[in-house]
C-alpha cells in the first residue's frame, strides 16, 4: 500500500511541477498504449463481455436524450438497440444507457450516463450541490475527447474495445503496477491544474501535510470502508 501511495504522489507531484501535460499514448507514453491494446482488447470478447453487463431497460432513457445520442451515432448506423448497462461499483443503481448499432459492418456505441453530486453529499446529510463535470471538461489539461459530451444532467462517451478502462485486476502478466499508479496521480494533477491559481494553492497545502500523509490517509479510509461493511452485514443477518 505504501508503495502504490508513494506512486501515485510522485507522478501528482511531477504533473503539478511541470504545469500539467496531456496523456497522449502513440508519441510518448507508449508502455501505457501497449497496456491499453493488450489481449483483453479483442472487439469479440469486448461485446460479449458488455452483454453480460446490460438488461432491457425497466424504464425507456428520456426521448430528448434517446434522440440526442442517436444522433452522436455515426451517420447510417443501423438496428440500434437501448439497454441498461451496469459496469463499475461507483454508479451502481444509477441510470446508464447502452445505445448499440451497427455500422459498415462494425459495432458503434455510446454511452449516456446520469451525472449526480458524490455520496459523500449524501452521507453529510448536505443539501445538493452543483456538479463540476462540465469544467472540469472544459479546463483540465488534456487533449478532448470529441466523443465524450455533457447534455443537462447526462454524460455521453464512445464505448469500444479500444475506448475503456484499464482494469488493474486485467492486467496482463510481467506489467508494472507502480508505474500505471504514477501516471494516474498524474493525470490527476490535469485535472487540478484546471483550476485557476490551484497550483500556488495545492503546493501550500502539501506542504503542511506530515510525511505519509497519503498512506496513513487509505489505511483510515480502508478500515473505514471495513467497518461500514461489517456494519451492514449485521444489519442484513
Amino acid at each position: 500500500a505504501k508503495e502504490s501511495c508513494d506512486a501515485i504522489l510522485a507522478g501528482y507531484l511531477e504533473g503539478l511541477e511541470c504545469g500539467g501535460r496531456p496523456f497522449v499514448l502513440a508519441e510518448r507514453n507508449t508502455w501505457l498504449w501497449q497496456l491499453a491494446v493488450n489481449e483483453l482488447r479483442d472487439p469479440k470478447r469486448f461485446w460479449r463481455d458488455q452483454e453480460t453487463k446490460c438488461a432491457p431497460p425497466k424504464k425507456p432513457p428520456p426521448a430528448a436524450l434517446a434522440s440526442y445520442v442517436r444522433g452522436l451515432l455515426p451517420k447510417g448506423s443501423t438496428a440500434v438497440s437501448v439497454v441498461h448497462r451496469s459496469a463499475g461499483k461507483g454508479s451502481l443503481g444509477r441510470q446508464r444507457f447502452l445505445f448499440k448499432g451497427e455500422w459498415s459492418g462494425g459495432i458503434t456505441a455510446r454511452e449516456a450516463k446520469a451525472v449526480v453530486p458524490s455520496a459523500c453529499v449524501w452521507a453529510a446529510g448536505k443539501p445538493a450541490v452543483r456538479v463540476h463535470y462540465g469544467e472540469i471538461l472544459e479546463h483540465a489539461v488534456r487533449a478532448a475527447d470529441p466523443a465524450l459530451r455533457l447534455r443537462g444532467s447526462w454524460v455521453i462517451r464512445r464505448l469500444a474495445p479500444d475506448c475503456s478502462k484499464i482494469d488493474l485486476a486485467h492486467l496482463p502478466s510481467g506489467h508494472d503496477e507502480s508505474k500505471l499508479l504514477w501516471a494516474m496521480g498524474f493525470e490527476t494533477a490535469n485535472i487540478h491544474l484546471g483550476s485557476r491559481g490551484a497550483r500556488a494553492r495545492i503546493r501550500a497545502s502539501l506542504r503542511s501535510l506530515p510525511p505519509h500523509w497519503l498512506h496513513q490517509a487509505s489505511k483510515l479510509m480502508a478500515q473505514a470502508l471495513r467497518d461500514d461493511w461489517e456494519q451492514w452485514r449485521a444489519a442484513s443477518r
